[in-house]
């Protein structure tokens, strides 16, 4: 399983992406989204619906009310609790936009209310299986025709009606982690999950596919002798829906929380960071480990040789791209792009380019993820590993913080398939 890890800012515990489970098409049609998403109304559309996803949220946690034992009613943290232990941080707002980024790109693209059977907002509730449920616990009720609509401006009526539709996906996404807490459900006995990193994969697939399917597949697992606790344990017995639904949106998650690392690229960061620690002092004997780690042919030389093997050698050389006098797209912006494609990149200066000139050249692993912006110059720099002689290199660094400002003009960039 190629694990692309994140953090929840409610609280620091590691989750899974399983973007494993997706093709390489589905994961560029995640990519795609979330460019999509960033760009859309100026950048507007994400703080709209940021805010409506926390409103949800917060609501939840606030005034949200489940069922009990004995007909009774219980609190959000009543629901979610395990014994001693409690799946509360599992549910945060990045989980919902996840969901309304699979549901209908993030706001973008849904159908409006039509009738009680029929899919609508953001969210694609269902009113019968969704709705219904919200209002057969919580107060005031909210009405299907007052949860199908997205505005773009937070005064508009539509904008209300986005936000009654995060409420109810908010509310049902932490019902189903309070399904995750029971022991038995729809009469089967499946025991319940303590552990919040892997109850919010349940909760997904629950959210998508319902409690029954879910409940069934851990059934199987448990029966099969195997911790039906674990959703890697559990996933191949579900839908690949639910499979591929959890992973999206896991994915779409990540994206909005942290640097979004796809699966394409994450051999290349495993094997800097596998190699950093030994080769921290060493730049070119670090690029030579990564290179040999991943079977692609490099130069037995030091920096300046292997700047000069880049250019050539099969390896395509990343330059900026003009139109007319006017650069349209950067060489470090191409990096980028390569490395999230999967690609392995290096950037590289030969000593006597450097300002001033020096004895040895300086070579770089570039990775996946967001670029980073420097004051220095104020430009854009893609992330990556690297050894530094007579000192310590960086991980998961700017390459600003990896040559100085009157080299890094000069670096060179070249992508190889691996």
């Amino acid at each position: 399983m190629k694990d692309l890890i994140f953090y929840s800012p409610r609280a620091s515990l590691k989750f899974r992406s399983f973007a494993d489970d997706l093709t390489p098409a589905e994961l560029t049609e995640v990519k795609n989204n979330i460019r999509l998403f960033k760009a859309a109304d100026g950048g507007n559309l994400q703080k709209i619906n940021a805010y409506a996803c926390k409103t949800g949220i917060d609501w939840t946690i606030a005034s949200g009310q489940f069922p009990g034992s004995g007909g009774a009613k219980v609190n959000f943290k009543a629901a979610v609790q395990v014994g001693t232990a409690t799946l509360e941080s599992a549910f945060d707002r990045q989980y919902l936009m996840g969901i309304l980024a699979r549901e209908s790109r993030f706001g973008q693209d849904f159908p409006i209310y039509v009738n009680d059977n029929t899919a609508i907002g953001g969210f694609q509730l269902i009113p019968k299986e969704t709705i219904d449920e919200f209002n057969n616990h919580n107060k005031p009720a909210i009405n299907a025709v007052d949860a199908d609509q997205r505005g773009t401006a937070v005064e508009t009526p539509a904008y209300k009606e986005f936000c009654n539709a995060a409420k109810i996906a908010a509310w049902n996404l932490a019902r189903n982690l309070q399904y995750c807490t029971f022991k038995k459900l729809n009469g089967i006995e499946v025991g319940s999950i303590a552990a919040a990193d892997e109850a919010i994969l349940f909760a997904l697939a629950m959210y998508r596919k319902g409690v029954a399917e879910v409940t069934n597949a851990r059934k199987q697992c448990l029966n099969s002798g195997a911790d039906n606790t674990k959703w890697e344990n559990v996933k191949s017995l579900v839908s690949a829906e639910a499979r591929k639904y959890v992973a999206k949106v896991l994915l779409y998650a990540q994206s909005l929380t942290m640097r979004f690392y796809f699966v394409a690229g994450d051999t290349v960061i495993k094997a800097c960071q596998a190699n950093w620690s030994a080769f921290k002092s060493d730049c070119s004997g670090f690029v030579k480990k990564v290179c040999k780690d991943l079977n692609v042919t490099m130069s037995t030389g030091q920096a300046d040789a292997i700047v000069d093997y880049i250019k050539a050698n099969g390896w395509t050389a990343l330059k900026d791209q003009t139109s007319g006098s006017t650069i349209t797209k950067t060489k470090e912006q191409l990096a980028k792009e390569y490395a999230d494609s999967g690609y392995l990149v290096i950037a590289g200066l030969k000593g006597a380019d450097n300002v001033p000139p020096m004895n040895n050249g300086h070579v770089v692993v570039v990775v996946s993820g967001d670029m980073v912006y420097s004051s220095r110059d104020g430009k854009y720099y893609p992330l990556g590993y690297w050894g530094r002689l007579n000192g310590v290199g960086n991980q998961n660094s700017g390459l600003n913080n990896a040559f100085n400002k009157d080299s890094i003009s000069k670096v060179v960039y070249a992508a190889k398939k691996i």
